[in-house]
């Protein structure tokens, strides 16, 4: 149910503002919180939002902004904007996971996989794309993400096997 209503958000919400749903929300301020050691979204942003990640999420614009203007002007609008930086960030982790999935391979999706693709990109499912321990230890005492801790639960990334029947 909640990865179903995450894509349909993802549609609706394509290059412009739209509100995230409050669990969303919290996600992606944990996953600010935890990766750069900032409290404010928008200095989550100057830190952790360049020019290349704004445009891989889609070049959100803030509202009233021309869609689908990626010039550096709407990108240094949106990361003033709270919303467009949390939209950006949801944005940007949501198409990284489309291709590569489950991070952990624990059959979940949940706030933990979209640190890990924020953080890496790509190679978030890389044995080599481990969180450092303070990040771990601000994710952990972030509240409201809805998922276990990563220091102590093994948490890490995985290369998961589908097995397809190709007779069919």
């Amino acid at each position: 149910m909640v990865r179903t209503s995450l894509v349909l958000i993802y549609f609706l919400c394509s290059n412009i503002h739209c509100r995230l749903s409050p669990e969303d929300e919290q996600c992606v301020r944990c996953i600010c919180e935890a990766s750069t050691a900032c409290f404010s979204i928008l200095e989550c942003a100057k830190k952790g939002i360049s020019v290349d990640y704004w445009r891989q999420a889609g070049a959100l614009v803030v509202t009233g902004g021309v869609v689908n203007d990626q010039s550096d002007d709407a990108y240094a609008e949106c990361i003033q904007d709270e919303s467009c930086v949390l939209e950006t960030i949801d944005s940007y982790t949501k198409k990284i996971l489309r291709h590569i999935n489950d991070v952990n391979c624990d059959g979940i999706v949940d706030c933990r996989d979209y640190f890990s693709a924020h953080k890496f990109g790509t190679g978030a499912k890389n044995p080599d794309s481990v969180f450092k321990p303070a990040q771990t230890k601000r994710f952990d005492r972030c509240e409201g993400h809805g998922v276990g801790n990563l220091t102590d639960s093994g948490w890490k990334p995985g290369i998961c096997f589908t097995i397809r029947n190709n007779f069919s």
